[in-house]
């Protein structure tokens, strides 16, 4: 198993806060060395920028950021983000205003993932954790030439 780990969250060029941008920027090249491309890390780099968002905007901010990558076919990405705040997430109600262009983060975390977990953090506040499958494609088996006898 290998990690990626943040400390705080990626702050925004204006010091507004957590930027998921910068977070999808830095687990993507991560991913990359990982040997996970765009194509097949696109759903983490989703939860990434969900999870980082809901902890600025619900949990009192972003308090650190990892993503661990273990297996290979598929592989399992799990991404925890810390924030400090103790209240779980709440699912969105049905009832609400369909045309909403908010509050759709934490179902698309639990539609994407095919684990959500969330628990209390050591220093105060929670980390919750997705876990998905990811799909990498088949290894490249190359054919080494038979060897010829030349006589």
């Amino acid at each position: 198993m290998t990690g990626f780990w943040l400390n705080g969250c990626p702050e925004g060029v204006d010091g507004s806060g957590p930027s998921p941008s910068l977070a999808r920027a830095n687990v993507r090249a991560w991913l990359a060395g990982e040997g996970i491309g765009a194509e097949a890390g696109a759903e983490v780099l989703l939860v990434v920028s969900e999870l980082v968002a809901n902890a600025d905007e619900h949990g009192g901010g972003c308090t650190h950021l990892a993503v661990s990558v273990e297996g290979d076919r598929p592989a399992w990405v799990t991404v925890a983000v810390g924030d400090r705040s103790p209240r779980l997430p709440v699912p969105r109600d049905e009832r609400e205003d369909v045309l909403s262009e908010r509050g759709r983060g934490w179902d698309i975390v639990r539609r994407l993932a095919s684990r959500v977990d969330t628990s209390p953090s050591p220093g105060g506040g929670k980390v919750v954790r997705a876990r998905l499958a990811v799909p990498l494609p088949r290894p490249v088996h190359t054919r080494r030439p038979g060897r010829q006898i030349v006589g």
